[in-house]
């Protein structure tokens, strides 16, 4: 392929936080009883590998932007990692549900840092969202029908606790996949963590 081929591709984009080993296995651990329940049937469980805590939607991306955007997430590197914290797994967003989310509660970090990339992508010329930042993890979604996300059945919230620093930033592509979506890390940052503290 050459560089002008590779500038003319779009692909589909978002920048997120990843999620260490064990907390996936935490939750991927919580939803096995939650997948027997009669409201949740029809939904699709994500594996464990795709479970991030977005922080930036970026849509439709040329590829020849990707520079550009990794150069912006290494910018980000002097600033704290955030402490987060899984509180309940519960029907997302409040209004008519069409995912499963693992809830998060952070320290300010998180909101320091969330509003550092929408300053920085707003700079390069990237739209973002206008709506303040929600924190959690998507581990299904329901099916999808001729209009839409089927809003998903009401079930009881499971409590779910573990803990952990948020000490890497990536920007994410998105790919079509053999039954469902897969996930490519394009460029990975690490932020700051207290000193003397263990991130495995």
């Amino acid at each position: 392929m050459n560089g002008n081929e590779r500038s003319d591709r779009i692909l589909r984009t978002f920048i997120a936080i990843p999620l260490p080993a064990e907390i996936r296995e935490t939750l991927h651990a919580a939803t096995q009883a939650m997948r027997r329940e009669r409201a949740l049937r029809e939904v699709r469980w994500l594996p464990p590998d795709n479970y991030h805590l977005t922080l930036a939607f970026l849509g439709p991306t040329p590829a020849s932007s990707v520079a550009g955007l990794c150069d912006t997430l290494s910018a980000l590197a002097r600033h704290a990692a955030p402490h987060l914290r899984l509180t309940r797994l519960e029907p997302f967003p409040t209004q008519r549900p069409h995912v499963v989310a693992a809830m998060v509660t952070s320290d300010d970090a998180l909101d320091t840092l969330h509003q550092a990339l929408r300053e920085a992508l707003t700079a390069l010329g990237v739209a973002v969202e206008s709506r303040p930042l929600v924190p959690h993890i998507t581990v299904a979604r329901s099916r999808r029908s001729a209009r839409g996300r089927r809003p998903l059945k009401p079930f009881e919230p499971v409590a779910v606790e573990a803990a952990w620093w948020g000490d890497t930033l990536s920007l994410y592509q998105s790919e079509a996949a053999d039954g469902g979506v897969r996930y490519t890390a394009l460029c990975t940052v690490e932020l700051a963590v207290p000193e003397g503290v263990e991130t495995g």
